[in-house]
């Protein structure tokens, strides 16, 4: 006779089995690329600092 046993239930959803690291990784990265992309789009922060881009056109 097959016996079945209780599952896991965790307070947390990183203690359940199913959960994978790799989410909780790309979810972080998601939350910092936006604030990123908010801090781009609407404060005006450079993609690269001003003096690299004036250094590629003052050797050209």
């Amino acid at each position: 006779m097959l016996t079945i046993e209780k599952p896991f239930t965790g307070k947390y959803a990183i203690s359940h089995l199913g959960f994978r690291p790799f989410f909780l990784a790309a979810g972080l990265f998601a939350v910092l690329v936006m604030f990123l992309w908010l801090g781009i789009y609407n404060f005006g922060w450079p993609l690269l600092p001003a003096n690299t881009l004036s250094r590629s056109a003052a050797s050209a």
